[in-house]
This record gives structure tokens, C-alpha cells and sequence, in this order.
């Protein structure tokens, strides 16, 4: 009865090993800078344990004078599709979530017009920035 375990713990062994290789990706990120003043965004994504994509996800702001603060984000379990990046008329930033709303990062700045776009991040081999140049037609925030 005892050898009757070994083929079972055998199948479960590799799986296991595949589950905690996938959460050992690191940190990835990339950011975007505000180039009216220099403040730089930067999306970090950190693997969570699983079979694919999901992230524990922060974005890090960092002001000209290297003063910075970090954000934490919702952990994107699949739903995460990207995240566009906004400047208010007073120079506040916020970041438009998607299906998880709007997160303030710098002072108050409302997602979409009268914001200024200044690019999204988006999954791509960990995350992207891409830049307003590239980003092709801006999809507007949901109204609430």
C-alpha cells in the first residue's frame, strides 16, 4: 500500500515545482514621464503564484526634486487590460483603472477631459508604457 503513494506524490511533485516557478518572475516595470513637469510614473508588476498572468501590482511617482511615493494597486487576477495615465488643469496625476475606476496619484485630477492624456501601461511581457504618440485612439473613461 505504501508504493501505491510514490506515483501519486510523482505527478503532484512537477506540478507543485511548476506553481512556485511561476510566482519567480520578479519585478518588471516601465514608466512614463510628464513632460510638462518631469514627474515620472512607473508601474511595477510582481507575479503572483499561478498559471498565468497575475500581478500584484504598485505604481511608484517620482518628482523631479527625487522626492517619491508608491501606490498600491488592486492585484490584477485577469481582469487588467492596461491603465492610462492623466494630468489635471492643476497638475494633478491619476491613473484610469478600467473596470477598478480612478486612482488619484498626485493631488486631484479627474480621468479624461479636460486631463491631459499622457499614455497608458498595458500587459506585455510583464508591462508597458506606451507613450500618447503610440498609443493609437484613447478610450475614455466609463462615466460613474
Amino acid at each position: 500500500m505504501r508504493r501505491a503513494a510514490a506515483p501519486a506524490v510523482a505527478r503532484v511533485l512537477p506540478l507543485a515545482a511548476a506553481l512556485a516557478l511561476a510566482g519567480c518572475g520578479g519585478e518588471r516595470g516601465a514608466a512614463l514621464t510628464d513632460p510638462e513637469g518631469g514627474t515620472e510614473v512607473r508601474m511595477v508588476l510582481r507575479a503572483m503564484v499561478g498559471l498565468h498572468s497575475d500581478w500584484r501590482r504598485r505604481v511608484v511617482v517620482t518628482a523631479p526634486d527625487g522626492a517619491s511615493r508608491t501606490v498600491d494597486l488592486l492585484a490584477d487576477t485577469g481582469w487588467w487590460r492596461g491603465s492610462q495615465l492623466w494630468r489635471g488643469p492643476d497638475g494633478g496625476l491619476a491613473l484610469d483603472e478600467g473596470q477598478a475606476g480612478c486612482v488619484a496619484l498626485v493631488g486631484r485630477a479627474p480621468c479624461g477631459p479636460p486631463s491631459t492624456y499622457l499614455g497608458r501601461f498595458e500587459e506585455r511581457d510583464g508591462v508597458a508604457a506606451v507613450p500618447p504618440s503610440e498609443a493609437g485612439p484613447v478610450r475614455l473613461p466609463d462615466p460613474l
